[in-house]
């Protein structure tokens, strides 16, 4: 289990932001290698207020004092979507464990 974390760390350090997973423990591992920390993920979130409210307001974007390329931009949506993604994931996987069993023993649908 440690190699498929140093080989997830080694990978994201050179720049790859996910790679292929066998089963379910590997997808785990790769997702907390993966995962922007909560400080990328405000810094993301600001990035892509301020891009597209320069969009629409036709401005230079600017956050913490320095201008926003489309590069930046796309860095720091990634950062967000991919944080929005793993917390939808991690609501629904709660939302499955805590629902009721039908009496044949298989879990139901809400």
């Amino acid at each position: 289990m440690q190699y498929q974390r140093d080989y997830a760390s080694r990978s994201y350090r050179m720049g790859y932001d996910g790679k292929s997973c066998r089963d379910a423990r590997d997808a785990l591992i790769a997702n907390d290698v993966y995962r922007p920390s909560p400080e990328q993920v405000e810094w993301g979130r600001k990035v892509v207020e301020a891009y597209e409210r320069s969009e629409r307001e036709g401005t230079i974007p600017v956050v913490d004092g320095k201008n926003i390329c489309t590069a930046r931009y796309n860095k720091g949506k990634w950062f967000k979507e991919f944080d929005e993604a793993v917390n939808r994931r991690d609501r629904e996987r709660a939302q499955r464990i805590q629902a009721p069993e039908d009496p044949s023993g298989r879990m139901t649908d809400r």
